[in-house]
C-alpha cells in the first residue's frame, strides 16, 4: 500500500504531465501585429463600428434647450451657438413614460400610417401621473428627433422636442427647406442654434429657434461620409416595445426624458 509521500508525490508528477500537454497543444503565438488587417478608407472598420448606434433615437451628443440657453448632454454643458450644424434630419415618434423611462416608442416610418393620440392607451386621463406643475400629465409624447452635424467636426448631435413651441419651430425650418427645394431638390440647411420669445398661458417664454447661414447637398460630388447622413430608426414595424432593461442600456433612448 503506498505511503502519504508516494501518493502526492505521483499527484503531482500526473499534474505536471497534464500541463506539459496542455502547453504542448497550445497555438503558437506571434508578434500583436500580425494579424491586422490592410487599412485602407474601404476597409478601415469605421463604418461598421458607427452601424452599431443605428436603432438609438439619440444619436452623438444629446442638445437641451432650457429658458433660452442651449447646452449639451446630462451634465448641462454650454453649448457655443456660433457653431454651424447641418440639420440632417427628423424623425418623429410616441414616445410613452412610465416611472421616467420610455416604456413604449411608437415609430414614424415612411408611407405608413401614424395613430392619433386617441388609437393609443391610457385615455383616463384620471389615470395620468402629475406632471412637473403637479397635474396630470399624458404618458405619451409625440417627440420630434432633430439630426445634426457639425459642419467643421461633423460630430453628431441630437435634439428631442416634445413641447408646442419647440415643434412649431421645427415645422417652420421643415416649412424652409421644403420651400428651398424646388429651386434645388437635394438641398440641406446649415443652422445655428437660437432662441425666440414665444407666448403661451403662463406669458411670454423662449422658445428654440434654427436660424438657417446656408445650405448645402445631400448628393454633391462627393459622396456622404457615415458620420453626416441620417441615422437609422429601428426598421420593420413601426411599434418599438422596450423592456426597462433596454432602456437603461440606452437603446433607443441614452437618459430620461420624462418632459
Amino acid at each position: 500500500m503506498a505511503t502519504p509521500e508516494q501518493i502526492r508525490s505521483q499527484q503531482k508528477a500526473d499534474a505536471e504531465k497534464r500541463h506539459a500537454e496542455i502547453k504542448a497543444n497550445l497555438p503558437a503565438l506571434t508578434e500583436p501585429t500580425a494579424n491586422l488587417p490592410a487599412f485602407s478608407p474601404a476597409n478601415d472598420g469605421w463604418e461598421e463600428t458607427a452601424k452599431e448606434n443605428d436603432g438609438r433615437l439619440i444619436q452623438g451628443q444629446r442638445l437641451n434647450f432650457s429658458e433660452g440657453s442651449w447646452t449639451i448632454g446630462k451634465e448641462a454643458t454650454a453649448f457655443d451657438t456660433k457653431r454651424q450644424l447641418t440639420a440632417l434630419g427628423i424623425l418623429t415618434a410616441w414616445v410613452k413614460w412610465e416611472d421616467k423611462k420610455p416604456s413604449r416608442i411608437i415609430i414614424k416610418q415612411p408611407g405608413q400610417p401614424f395613430p392619433e393620440r386617441d388609437e393609443l392607451d391610457c385615455q383616463d386621463q384620471a389615470q395620468w401621473p402629475n406632471g412637473p406643475s403637479g397635474d396630470p400629465a399624458d404618458p405619451w409624447r409625440r417627440t420630434m428627433h432633430v439630426y445634426f452635424a457639425d459642419e467643421k467636426t461633423s460630430a453628431g448631435f441630437t435634439y428631442a422636442a416634445s413641447s408646442w413651441g419647440a415643434k412649431s419651430s421645427i415645422s417652420d425650418l421643415a416649412t424652409t427647406i421644403r420651400n428651398h427645394r424646388f429651386k434645388e431638390p437635394s438641398a440641406l440647411p446649415i443652422v445655428t442654434l437660437a432662441s425666440a420669445p414665444h407666448k403661451t398661458k403662463f406669458g411670454t417664454k423662449k422658445k428654440p429657434a434654427f436660424e438657417v447661414v446656408g445650405w448645402t447637398s445631400s448628393n454633391g460630388s462627393a459622396e456622404p461620409s457615415p458620420a453626416t447622413t441620417t441615422p437609422s430608426a429601428p426598421p420593420a414595424s413601426n411599434v418599438v416595445e422596450l423592456t426597462a432593461a433596454k432602456a437603461d442600456d440606452g437603446k433607443p433612448y441614452d437618459d430620461a426624458i420624462p418632459f
